[in-house]
């Protein structure tokens, strides 16, 4: 059970700091359209992670 706790932790941590780029992004989004796009699709999928994270 605690080494579960630690991958999440860990994983959690991960799924903040590409959060983190990700915002850095968007303010080059204007920039590079296609890229901003596929960063937005990740980012979506890495939103319902941390809720699925965020529930457990």
């Amino acid at each position: 059970m605690e080494c579960a706790r630690l991958v999440f932790f860990i994983f959690s941590s991960l799924v903040v700091d590409f959060n983190a780029k990700g915002i850095e992004f968007i303010k080059g989004k204007r920039i590079k359209g296609e890229q901003y796009h596929k960063r937005d699709r990740w980012k979506n999928k890495l939103k319902i992670i941390d809720g699925y994270i965020g529930f457990l």
